[in-house]
């Protein structure tokens, strides 16, 4: 598969910006979009039982967070709650 290098340089800047736990387990992740900047909020789910049925990750649906993977978490696919708010 082939990456540009325009969004490769976008994922090092998010990963030079996370100063955070790798997560492991399943999580939700909530990104508040504003028009100068984004926060983004990272936590464990403890009640998830449910496996999918689709392939991929939650990534390759919405197409915004692979720039953390092995940084914030191990892997996109652990997320299985993403929502985005924007202000």
């Amino acid at each position: 598969m082939f990456t540009p290098s325009a969004t490769l340089e976008a994922e090092a800047v998010i990963r030079e910006h996370y100063d955070g736990p790798l997560f492991e387990g399943p999580i939700e992740v909530e990104v508040h979009y504003y028009k100068d900047k984004q926060i983004i909020t990272i936590r464990d789910i403890t009640d998830w039982e449910n496996e999918s049925k689709l392939r991929g990750d939650c990534d390759n649906y919405l197409k915004c967070l692979d720039g953390l993977n092995n940084h914030a978490w191990i892997d996109d696919r652990q997320i299985k709650r993403l929502t985005g708010v924007i202000h």
